[in-house]
């Protein structure tokens, strides 16, 4: 979910899944970034919900620290795993974070954060592997930890996949030196939308 945003701070469009809505006008968002006008009610409508609850959580926020579920319930989203781990120093290769967790194949997304990380080299890295039922990986991701920051922060998106309908998650700290690392307070929160836009045109 993209929204943008006017100098003066007010949402001039919405960009959700390829579908783009601006001025209660929907297009469709085709390769090249070429915007084509889509005659869709039930998408429009609910390109429409996303629009208002956008705005009413953005002017929640202004005013007090929003709650996670706040957020979640006003987008439809539906939480499919919300984990902390505490304070931890590590001396192994691997650190399983997510082990093959099953999933629809339906776009997903992972917030990953943790705070005070302390790497001694750029060898540290968050991994993200989505696999099918043959243990094949279908998508992969890794992502850099710094050594010279106090918090971690990582948004990772799984797209639907043109095959494979059964999917697993595996999400790992992959520690290639091996030197020691720590962290403290590692929060991972998968979530999907309930009722995922139908983009039929």
């Amino acid at each position: 979910l993209i929204p943008f945003l006017s100098s003066e701070d007010t949402l001039q469009g919405l960009l959700y899944d390829n579908v783009f809505l601006s001025d209660n006008t929907l297009y469709g968002l085709n390769e090249g970034l070429k915007i084509t006008p889509l005659k869709n009610e039930k998408l429009q409508t609910q390109m429409n919900h996303l629009s208002d609850a956008f705005i009413t959580l953005k002017q929640s926020a202004s005013v007090n620290l929003m709650p996670d579920s706040l957020y979640f319930n006003a987008l439809d989203y539906e939480v499919l795993l919300d984990t902390l781990m505490s304070k931890k120093r590590v001396r192994n290769e691997y650190l399983k974070i997510m082990d093959k967790k099953p999933v629809e194949n339906i776009p997903h997304t992972i917030d990953l954060t943790f705070t005070q990380p302390e790497v001694p080299l750029d060898e540290v890295y968050v991994v993200f592997e989505l696999v099918n039922d043959k243990d094949q990986i279908v998508s992969w991701q890794n992502f850099g930890i710094p050594t010279d920051k106090n918090d971690f922060s990582i948004i990772i998106q799984m797209n639907e996949q043109k095959q494979d309908s059964l999917l697993y998650m595996q999400l790992y700290i992959w520690n290639e030196a091996p030197l020691p690392y720590s962290f403290e307070r590692l929060r991972t929160t998968l979530y999907a939308r309930k009722n995922p836009l139908n983009n039929n045109r």
